[in-house]
């Protein structure tokens, strides 16, 4: 007889679901890292465009043309998805989220206790592996912001 066999089913289903919850935690934690990461990098692009590149001013004609050339080498080295729409809504992120307007949020402990558990967490950790600086308050996906970027009033937009 097997030594499997005199196993008790419970203790089988026991770790099972154990290990099947730090799995399925890991996943969640690897899909928050995800957005987060995308939402500081799509910031940071737009930093980039307006404070390195157009020192922080409005130059319609000059940037049209730099977002066009930036587009272009971005997209033959990276592939598709760095359009010039891209660009301008990475500068338009920073532009209405920079840290300056916003201010820091940092989140408390998630309550379903997640090995990394909060947003904060996940940003320490990029930030840390990426060498960003600054202190990034996102806590949605880059998808919700683009929706977020069209309300005009700043007031409906933050509620």
């Amino acid at each position: 007889m097997s030594k499997i066999q005199n196993i008790d089913s419970h203790i089988i289903a026991d770790i099972a679901e154990r290990i099947e919850r730090l799995i399925t935690n890991a996943r969640t934690n690897v899909a928050r890292a995800i957005n987060i990461t995308e939402v500081i990098t799509k910031y940071e692009i737009g930093r980039i465009i307006v404070n390195v590149v157009q020192e922080g001013e409005e130059r319609a004609t000059y940037g049209k043309q730099l977002l066009k050339g930036v587009s272009e080498v971005l997209t033959e080295r990276l592939g598709d998805g760095w359009s010039v729409e891209t660009l301008k809504r990475c500068r338009k992120f920073f532009t209405i989220y920079s840290v300056k307007q916003i201010g820091a949020t940092v989140l408390t402990e998630s309550s379903d206790g997640n090995l990394v558990n909060s947003v904060d967490q996940i940003q320490k950790t990029v930030k840390s592996s990426t060498k960003l600086t600054g202190t990034y308050p996102f806590t949605l996906s880059w998808s919700h912001y683009l929706v977020l970027m069209r309300i005009e009033s700043e007031a409906e937009r933050s509620f």
